[in-house]
């Protein structure tokens, strides 16, 4: 495993916001259940999910917090980058709940309330070993590394008041992490950067580079 595997699958992650999540069926014991999930890189460098109680996965991970999960770039191609991590799902701390539920709800305004009023938990899943596809002839199996992660939410959100109400031709900015921005409009829209941007310095330079040629 290299630094610029590392890299791919550090940013991979970062940019896409749906993942494919297996449990294991209660109503087939033995047989895992696959479903669709949307999901936020979290202030603790986790996956974030928020799930109904009532869902199928949500009861299964109550019974058996082992689970895995795919996270794929958008390509129909059998070659594009993809990682599958094992992993333990774990309810989010109630500490931990207000920052990582402000920044879901900047990424799904939709979602707003239904963790109050409809029954819904915010789950993190803390993967334990994956297997990397980088490509044709290029898999490999990985241990978990924390990844540089999303800045303080004080900080995010001091960088929402001053950049999220400009206009640019993909939307609102709506995160920022060290990989890259997302803009939302009708859809979520990936920035990645050249480089990662790991220090504060970087990335507010990356910012002000951004929004000075593009708002």
């Amino acid at each position: 495993m290299t630094q610029s595997d590392r890299r791919q699958v550090s940013a991979l992650i970062y940019q896409q916001h749906r993942l494919q999540l297996g449990t294991w069926s209660l109503r087939c014991p033995g047989f895992p259940h696959v479903s669709l999930c949307q999901y936020i890189m979290g202030y603790e460098g986790l996956p974030v999910l928020l799930l109904a109680e009532i869902a199928e996965h949500s009861q299964h991970l109550s019974a058996d917090a082992r689970c895995s999960f795919l996270v794929a770039a958008a390509d129909p191609s059998l070659q594009a980058p993809r990682v599958t991590w094992l992993a333990e799902a774990l309810r989010l701390p109630e500490a931990q709940i207000p920052g990582n539920a402000w920044r879901y709800y900047q990424y799904f305004p939709e979602m707003q309330g239904y963790h109050a009023s409809l029954n819904f938990h915010f789950w993190m899943l803390r993967p334990l070993q994956g297997r990397w596809i980088g490509g044709f002839g290029r898999a490999l199996w990985l241990d978990w590394q924390v990844l540089d992660g999303v800045p303080a939410v004080a900080r995010e959100q001091s960088y929402l008041e001053r950049w999220g109400g400009l206009s640019t031709p993909w939307g609102q900015l709506v995160g920022v992490d060290p990989w890259g921005m997302d803009f939302s409009a009708d859809a979520l829209h990936r920035h990645q950067f050249l480089q990662p941007a790991t220090t504060v310095a970087a990335l507010e330079q990356a910012l002000e580079i951004f929004f000075a040629e593009n708002s």
